[in-house]
């Protein structure tokens, strides 16, 4: 019995060697792409990016990396300008003025108008804080208000609203979470923010994810300092981790199935399929 069992260690050992070197020489595709990798994820795989080589445009306000990491008066004014003239506040943009809201709203330089809508919002959010239940039809009409005012034809009595708005994308730029959501939509591109972890090197975690339905991917770093660096995910890195799940589960099931061989023909068949 003893010498039996040595035998078949012997042969599952020669067989696993044989399916392993056949398995190497193989590339298995990966049948998936970055966007499937999942928000938090994602975060293992992000490696330092060049700002120069991303080219994501557009064909008024031009390049996106201009309004990131140029963010000077000439870059706001071009942005003002769009907002006056290009920009159509309709539904898509709802988000965006809502952002707006909530990080200007209570400001004291604010128009009436702004504070009112702030004040409507901030009465969802505090009752849902201290536990009271918060229904989607409330919000969804104070959302379809906001609409019809922000997309009518006359908006004098809500002009306040928009003024508002560009004075603000004028003044912050691209330090404001609305402007940054503002260029997401335009640019049409996911753009997500990350801070660092306090002491510890290259280890973020996602503050923001803005316009999330769109699939092209911008991964910008905000340091304490407000220094920004443009983040890239490493697929090859991603591709292979892949590919040893992969594999790791293929030769658990491999080892699985031999276990139960008790003679060298059960290997020998095993290894012609």
């Amino acid at each position: 019995i003893y010498v039996r069992d040595l035998l078949l260690e012997k042969y599952r050992f020669v067989s696993l060697c044989e399916i392993s070197r056949e398995l190497e020489s193989r590339e298995t595709p990966i049948d998936s792409s970055v966007c499937d990798i999942g928000l938090v994820a994602t975060i293992r795989y992000l490696i330092k990016g060049n700002d120069e080589s991303n080219e994501i445009s557009h064909r008024i306000l031009g390049r996106l990396n201009q309004f990131i990491f140029s963010d000077n008066e000439e870059q706001r004014m071009k942005l003002s300008k769009f907002c006056k003239n290009e920009l159509e506040y309709t539904g898509q943009v709802l988000k965006v003025l809502k952002t707006f809201i909530f990080e200007a709203g209570n400001l004291e330089e604010s128009s009436q108008s702004t504070k009112v809508w702030y004040q409507k919002y901030t009465y969802f959010t505090e009752k849902e804080k201290l536990g009271f239940p918060v229904f989607s039809e409330s919000l969804e009409k104070l959302d379809r208000e906001l609409i019809s005012h922000i997309s009518s034809k006359n908006r004098s009595s809500d002009r306040g609203v928009i003024s508002d708005f560009i004075l603000y994308m004028e003044k912050k730029g691209s330090e404001s979470v609305s402007c940054l959501e503002l260029l997401s939509y335009v640019f049409k591109v996911n753009i997500r923010l990350y801070g660092p972890i306090e002491n510890q090197r290259f280890s973020y975690v996602l503050k923001e994810n803005l316009n999330p339905d769109c699939q092209q991917g911008y991964h910008l770093l905000i340091d304490c300092d407000n220094k920004r660096t443009l983040l890239d995910v490493d697929v090859d890195y991603w591709k292979l981790e892949t590919q040893r799940k992969i594999d790791g589960i293929r030769f658990s099931k491999i080892i699985s199935a031999t276990e139960q061989f008790l003679k060298k023909e059960d290997f020998d068949s095993y290894l012609d399929m």
